[in-house]
């Protein structure tokens, strides 16, 4: 034990009690460690025995099924460069879907199978009060829901989808062949809508509820869509834009029971607004003979299916039948490792995003049910639930959950803030737990003891029931899936893909407890690597072949909607199959795996010739707790890069609350424009840059802190919350001409001294 007299500080006798206090501390905890040794040696042949890991690891890549992965390199014949080529091969499950060309005939099978099991749930509003918030002053809306989940079969849900389509003939809303836009929240009427108008073979348009204003105009215009499906939480985006709308003039209204109610009274002298239950009432009393004109092909058009725009406006992805139902059948051989007979899965995600869409479609078609939930009321703790009223992931309790890292990443930021203010025993407790239990969940075995000792909060968060957490949309870091599969006692998925190829290229398999990679490529999906030679990434790189990724196979979209120039440069037949351009370095390391490692539309070459990769960058600083939303920047006549920054406003107060106690009253947009909090945040951000590895060159020398909000309606991010590079260039221009400005002051001041 370390004595008070060992301090030689002026204040003796309080910096003793700091060692007695820090000797203490970890004095407990070599005794938790040594405790914890003890249990483990006299209980690992029990549990090695009723765990039976050895189970868990055979059904890791390459045993379960009999596959491996083939990686065959070549050179290409028309430039001469090496290219490589990545595929699974082995025993592909067999599938019900299989013998299905369209969406429809698929779904009429899967109707049919599973009709009096639950195939779509929601929660009843009961009402909803809008209160005050204290600490912004803004309006909030929270909801009071039901205990539990009203659920409707999938036969119920076939004769949804029937008297919708109906309805829609009906009232002469649509023909087949007419493209119908669909812009709401995620919810059932979305899906039950979707499947309505692909069996009248209408083509459906999508649209993020979060749009910008510009990203609605652009595709509502360009889509000539003169119908659109709309939930409430849009139409004053509706009713404000429609000046700028050439062809929108019928909206069917999603109504939202418990709700406080919305005056539609001008949106209804500018649109002809009809009700969703009006249109299923008089789909349900039509005659039995109304029929669509023509029926969808494999080739017909599914879904136009509108990116985020992260690189200028939204590019419309054309995706037939084949391509969808053929990323369902590839994403299926992985999902259905997840789902137990009785499994749940929770629907939060934007439907308009293919992510969320085929892996929707994979649990219905393997006949899980899906219970909607909405970002808001997700949890206990959601903003848009009333406190008290339990969260939809605690009633559901699934089995499986998709998130991005967005989410992912703010949760970690959320519960490691919770465990530092705690300090102490707790503090050190947590993050040795997060080290047991990963080390034993990566040898197959579960760990109840610390789940119930360290993890049991963090568990029933999220229902208690989790087996997979699946992360796809944008990269996630290292720390976070380290973090995320040991807090929720789950399987962390990592799987990358694109909307173009419809969210099924490459994904980790179960079992898989690897790190920093996105898995194989999925059954019938073809992945290359070609040279990029500016960047200096070849496929015949050592100790692993890098270059830039190109997936082909039946789930490469046909195109860009009424956009030929991008289609031709991103889209490209070659060797018998459709081939899709991504853009994105990937390295293949030596057992077939694949890691994303850059990208080209992000690399800067700095004033001496050093390369960044600003995604790079911008992935690691986003593990920073400091950084709550970031965009890095390079210039070529400069040889470091900046950073706009949107900090995270809790653990900026504790930041300047450790410069000063003078700041701790100060407001985060004070914090923001001093002088002296901005020096203090570069020097932690440089501390955490360096503790990941980024070498000088990578770390940004100057930081902008952003008091304003990054938005899709700012257009400073996309309705995915990816960031907007060129936005953010140009309304930070002047921030980013003062802090480069800064280097030309000292190098003339320099040149005077001469």
């Amino acid at each position: 034990m370390v004595k008070a007299t060992m301090c030689s500080r002026p204040n003796q006798q309080g910096c003793g009690l700091f060692y007695y206090k820090f000797a203490s501390i970890n004095g407990i905890m070599n005794f938790i460690k040594s405790a914890v040794f003890v249990y483990d040696t006299v209980t690992l042949p029990g549990y090695y025995l009723a765990g039976k890991p050895w189970a868990s690891k055979s059904i890791t890549f390459g045993r379960k099924n009999n596959t491996k992965v083939l990686v065959t390199p070549s050179i290409n014949p028309e430039t001469g460069l090496p290219e490589l080529t990545i595929v699974r091969v082995g025993d592909q499950p067999t599938s019900h879907l299989d013998s299905h060309e369209t969406v429809d005939s698929a779904m009429a099978e899967v109707f049919n199978r599973f009709s009096s099991k639950p195939c779509l749930g929601y929660r009843e509003v009961l009402y909803e009060e809008e209160i005050i918030s204290p600490e912004s002053g803004k309006r909030l809306k929270k909801k009071v829901l039901a205990p539990a989940y009203n659920w409707h079969t999938f036969a119920q849900i076939d004769k949804l989808v029937d008297d919708c389509s109906r309805g829609l003939l009906s009232l002469d809303l649509v023909k087949s062949g007419d493209r119908v836009v669909i812009f709401a929240e995620t919810r059932m009427e979305w899906l039950i809508t979707f499947h309505a108008l692909l069996r009248l073979n209408c083509p459906v348009v999508t649209l993020y509820a979060n749009l910008g204003s510009d990203g609605i105009v652009h595709t509502l215009n360009q889509s000539e869509a003169t119908i659109a499906i709309v939930s409430p939480e849009v139409l004053p985006k509706l009713t404000q834009l429609r000046g700028e709308l050439k062809h929108l003039k019928n909206l069917i209204l999603l109504e939202s029971k418990g709700c406080l109610p919305m005056d539609t009274t001008e949106l209804e002298s500018l649109y002809n607004v009809i009700q969703w239950s009006r249109l299923l009432s008089t789909g349900g009393s039509a005659s039995p003979h109304l029929k669509p004109s023509s029926r969808p092909t494999a080739d017909s058009t599914a879904l136009i299916m509108y990116t985020s725009g992260s690189t200028g406006v939204p590019k419309g992805v054309v995706i037939s039948h084949k391509n969808f139902l053929a990323a369902v059948r590839a994403m299926n051989t992985i999902l259905s490792q997840y789902q137990a007979k009785d499994g749940n899965y929770i629907g939060y995600l934007p439907l308009a995003h293919i992510y969320e869409c085929v892996v929707e479609h994979c649990m219905m078609m393997m006949g899980h049910p899906i219970g909607y939930s909405s970002p808001l009321t997700l949890t206990n703790n959601s903003p848009g639930i009333k406190p008290g009223v339990e969260g939809d992931l605690t009633v559901l309790q699934p089995r499986l959950l998709c998130g991005v890292p967005l989410v992912l990443d703010r949760i970690r930021k959320e519960v490691t803030k919770m465990v530092e203010a705690k300090g102490g025993i707790a503090a050190k407790l947590f993050h040795f737990g997060l080290d047991y239990k990963n080390y034993w969940m990566s040898k197959g075995f579960q760990t109840p003891l610390m789940d119930r000792l360290v993890f049991s909060r963090t568990l029933s968060a999220l229902g208690g029931k989790l087996v997979a957490i699946v992360s796809g949309g944008a990269p996630l870091s290292v720390e976070t899936q380290y973090f995320a599969r040991a807090c929720f006692s789950c399987h962390l998925i990592v799987g990358y893909s694109a909307t173009e190829v419809c969210a099924a290229s490459t994904c980790m398999d179960l079992g898989d407890m690897s790190l920093g990679n996105v898995g194989y490529p999925l059954f019938n999906v073809k992945i290359r690597l070609i040279a990029w030679e500016e960047g200096g990434y070849r496929p015949d790189d050592k100790p692993n072949p890098r270059g830039e990724i190109l997936i082909g196979g039946d789930t490469v979209a046909m195109g860009y909607y009424k956009n030929q120039e991008e289609s031709d440069a991103a889209f490209k037949f070659e060797n018998g199959l459709r081939w899709f351009y991504t853009g994105d370095i990937g390295e293949v390391l030596t057992d077939g795996r694949i890691k994303i490692i850059d990208r080209r539309k992000d690399l800067v070459k700095l004033q001496f010739g050093e390369y960044i990769s600003l995604g790079k960058v911008e992935a690691g600083l986003m593990g920073c707790p400091l950084v709550d939303s970031i965009c890095v920047y390079g210039d070529s006549l400069h040889n470091y890069t900046i950073a706009l920054i949107v900090p995270n406003s809790h653990s900026l107060k504790l930041l300047a609350g450790r410069l000063s106690a003078d700041l701790s009253d100060e407001t985060i947009n004070d914090l923001c424009d001093n002088p002296k909090v901005n020096q203090q945040f570069v020097n932690e951000l440089t501390e955490f840059s360096t503790r990941i590895g980024f070498n000088k060159y990578e770390i940004p020398r100057k930081v902008k802190l952003c008091k304003e909000e990054w938005t899709p309606d700012s257009g400073l991010v996309t309705a995915a919350m990816k960031i907007r590079r060129t936005e953010l260039k140009k309304f930070y221009s002047h921030d980013i001409e003062l802090m480069y400005c800064d280097d030309e002051i000292d190098l003339n001041a320099n040149m005077r001294k001469i």
